[in-house]
């Protein structure tokens, strides 16, 4: 056990409890927490009882010996409780991710600078995933030879029913590029031991759910370093009818109605070059490729530093 010790602002996104569990993993102590929402505070407390919910999130902010905060918070909302995490003299680990503007990215960078804080983002499909880790560990001796391509898809369930409201609000949740192709974005760079890379070309289009006009379902991305290319496809149309098998070995499949796949209007286009960059300050990929042309910008993965 050290003598860290972190507490959480904002539990919005299941991901915090492998944030909490990484550092408790690592010795840290968890000792508070703040969330809004009563629901999600009750299911969170009860897996955690050692931490104390606080009800003004000043009291995690202005305690000193409260050295880490940890945030799963609405991704609109998380730029906001690092920079004042930040400026409180606290680390900070977040759910990727990290903000959701170039501008949200410029002032994180600016105020790590000047603090010299620790900003991180726990990618939870890298660094919580034991396959990555080691597929990395082949790429760095050589077994596999040099990497010259990847290609990243990330397939996921709407589960319309389950999603909360600002999951369907696009300054809520960054974009399908910024919320979950920043996985990607992360491990191409990984696996292409680069520093910087270049964003050639995007695309964002709400397909199936016009009474959902601010969701993007699907989206894409083409990648490159100076000796890596990558192609990135994410989407919201995994359908819960799948047939799988249990450990018994017994195959049993969904009742959930098929996802239908017909084509709506598309919300936008956006062929694209932009930057993807590793910062000193370990910043994520973040900046969504939604406008007709997105400028040259920095939008690096991050390594999640534990004590």
């Amino acid at each position: 056990m050290s003598d860290l010790k972190f507490a959480a602002i904002g539990i919005n996104h299941a991901h915090i409890y492998g944030q909490v569990d990484c550092l408790k993993r690592a010795g840290a102590e968890f000792v508070a927490f703040h969330a809004v929402e009563d629901d999600l505070a009750a299911t969170f407390g009860a897996k955690y009882p050692e931490a104390q919910r606080v009800s003004d999130p000043r009291a995690i902010l202005e305690d000193a010996a409260i050295q880490i905060v940890v945030t799963a918070a609405i991704p609109g909302d998380r730029a906001a409780i690092s920079l004042a995490a930040m400026r409180h003299g606290k680390d900070v680990l977040t759910d990727k991710p990290g903000m959701t503007t170039l501008a949200e990215l410029d002032e994180i960078k600016r105020v790590q600078k000047e603090t010299g804080r620790i900003f991180s983002v726990l990618y939870s499909e890298h660094f919580e995933v034991p396959a990555t880790v080691e597929a990395g560990n082949l790429i760095a001796k050589g077994a596999i030879g040099e990497v010259i391509n990847t290609v990243g898809l990330g397939p996921h369930s709407l589960r319309l029913n389950n999603r909360p409201d600002w999951f369907f609000t696009r300054n809520r949740y960054g974009g399908i590029l910024c919320d979950i192709a920043s996985h990607q974005f992360e491990q191409f760079l990984f696996f292409s031991n680069a520093n910087d890379g270049e964003v050639t070309s995007s695309s964002v289009y709400n397909r199936n759910h016009p009474h959902r006009p601010g969701l993007q379902d699907v989206g894409d991305a083409h990648v490159r370093t100076e000796r890596t290319t990558g192609y990135i496809r994410v989407d919201w149309f995994t359908p819960e009818g799948l047939k799988a098998i249990s450990n018994s070995g017994n195959i049993s499949t969904s009742s959930a109605a098929p996802v239908r796949t017909t084509s709506s209007s598309s919300t936008r286009r956006a062929p694209s070059t932009s930057t993807v960059r590793r910062s000193s300050c370990r910043l994520v990929a973040s900046s969504s490729m939604t406008s007709a042309t997105a400028p040259r910008r920095p939008c690096r993965r991050s390594v999640a530093t534990m004590p």
